[in-house]
């Protein structure tokens, strides 16, 4: 698996071009990463989304890209694996 970092137009052309633009695929698992949590030892909270990170992973009938995993990192930076 390679991690391709989305930062351009043509990064989101070969991201299209890699997963066949996304045709006969479906959303397989969403997962969302806050970064906010309480801690157990005190009962303190962290309330503040300090990581913000979503995975969303997509998987397609076409055998020459199975399936794809797109990463937002604090909504700011994009990143895909393609597998």
């Amino acid at each position: 698996m390679e991690w391709n970092m989305v930062k351009s137009p043509d990064d989101i052309d070969y991201l299209l071009k890699t997963f066949n633009n996304f045709h006969d695929s479906c959303i397989v698992l969403i997962k969302y990463e806050s970064g906010a949590y309480v801690n157990k030892s005190n009962s303190s909270m962290q309330p503040l989304n300090t990581k913000r990170i979503l995975s969303v992973v997509f998987q397609s009938q076409f055998k020459s890209c199975y399936s794809v995993e797109i990463v937002f990192n604090k909504f700011s930076k994009t990143k895909f694996a393609a597998y």
